[in-house]
């Protein structure tokens, strides 16, 4: 398993433009999706920058119909963001 920002990365839930989300877990145990931004991407410095500043911008928002942003950060050159882990069928799926 992987580890990334203290999130233990376990299965591939999705794979899509931006990256590969994974099922993970906190170090108290909680169950985020942790989105894992493809390489090519990671190489774009500008595309680095907007990640960054949009993230922090999600990360302050709350309310119930929105995905919180758990934690966002770079790491070993692989940019990702947790969110709260919402079961259930895939937007592909509806």
């Amino acid at each position: 398993m992987r580890n990334l920002g203290g999130f233990r990365l376990a299965g591939r839930l999705a794979s899509g433009a931006l990256g590969d989300t994974y099922l993970a877990r906190s170090s108290s145990e909680e169950v985020v999706a942790v989105k894992v931004i493809h390489d090519a991407l990671n190489a774009d410095i500008n595309f680095r920058r907007v990640f960054a500043l949009e993230s922090v911008s999600a990360g302050g928002l709350r309310h119930p119909q929105h995905v919180n942003v758990r934690h966002a950060g770079r790491e070993a050159d692989a940019a990702w963001i947790a969110r709260d882990f919402v079961s259930g069928v895939s937007l592909a799926d509806v």
